[in-house]
């Protein structure tokens, strides 16, 4: 099973740095400003995203808020970011970006030695979105639509996944559901994961508030 991870990723990612190309207009109401990102994909070293997420998780009631922050580091190649999450601070992302492409560089530990991926680097997201395009943790992009969350209204790409497994008597079925927004990020995600019919996680994230340091 695979489990989403706001690094956003954010996820986001969830999950970054100075973007370019695309357009961020259009993605902020004038009743609830949002701060945007000057990156694509929000990586912007002190841009801070800020979720509730609420459902169950491994059977367990859970009613939770962590942010999402991005750190500039000078351990790696130039393009190389830090994102790490509230919600496990004893683990974070290491995205690298190169051009209008974003790649999966390795993992940190801030306690001990980083993780990093042998190239090639894998994929993540590239400037703009190609209708297309598919990620490994995210699925397939499925078009386009308005999503309202406590952060705003916005207009979001949508994420969809589907997992069916069957094996030795055991039925797994997971869905998601993810709505990424050019210049901020993940701002929704839904995610459910059934074993033989039982309900193991159900939950739903939310962005609440962007923040620029």
């Amino acid at each position: 099973m695979k489990k989403l991870l706001f690094t956003l990723i954010v996820l986001s990612l969830t999950l970054t740095t100075i973007g370019c190309g695309g357009s961020s207009s259009n993605n902020s109401p004038a009743d609830n400003p949002t701060p945007i990102s000057s990156d694509y994909i929000g990586l912007e070293p002190g841009f801070q995203l800020t979720y509730h997420e609420t459902g169950i998780i491994n059977k367990k009631n859970i009613n939770i808020t962590f942010t999402s922050t991005t750190i500039t580091t000078t351990n790696y190649v130039p393009g190389v970011f830090k994102q790490i999450s509230s919600m496990d601070p004893s683990k974070g992302e290491l995205i690298l970006k190169e051009g209008n492409n974003y790649y999966d560089y390795g993992h940190c530990f801030p306690d001990s030695v980083d993780e990093i991926h042998d190239p090639p680097y894998e994929l993540l997201i590239s400037n703009p979105i190609n209708p297309s395009f598919e990620r490994y943790s995210w699925g397939l992009v499925k078009g386009q639509e308005n999503v309202t969350v406590p952060a705003g209204t916005f207009n979001a790409w949508i994420f969809e996944e589907f997992e069916n497994e069957n094996a030795n008597g055991i039925t797994d079925k997971e869905f998601s559901k993810i709505w990424f927004v050019p210049y901020l990020g993940v701002v929704k995600v839904e995610h459910s994961y059934k074993r033989n019919g039982e309900t193991i996680d159900q939950s739903i994230s939310e962005l609440i508030s962007s923040t620029k340091r």
